[in-house]
């Protein structure tokens, strides 16, 4: 995905979290539940990263609906 290239070239992390997580809704709308699930646990790692807590939380619960 080349937004997320960008973001992490420009070490944009919050943004990069962020559309991790819309392209995994977008996977997960589609009904590719396992590449959904992998992009939720990408922006998990990103949130960690970055201790945003309430990223980490809205990421538990994608990869809770997923």
């Amino acid at each position: 995905d080349k937004a997320n290239e960008i973001f992490k070239k420009s070490d944009d992390l919050p943004n990069l979290a962020k559309n991790l997580n819309m392209v995994g809704e977008a996977y997960y709308y589609g009904k590719q539940y396992g590449i959904a699930l992998s992009k939720f646990q990408e922006a998990l790692q990103v949130y960690t990263s970055l201790r945003d807590h309430g990223g980490m939380a809205a990421c538990y619960g994608l990869i809770g609906q997923t």
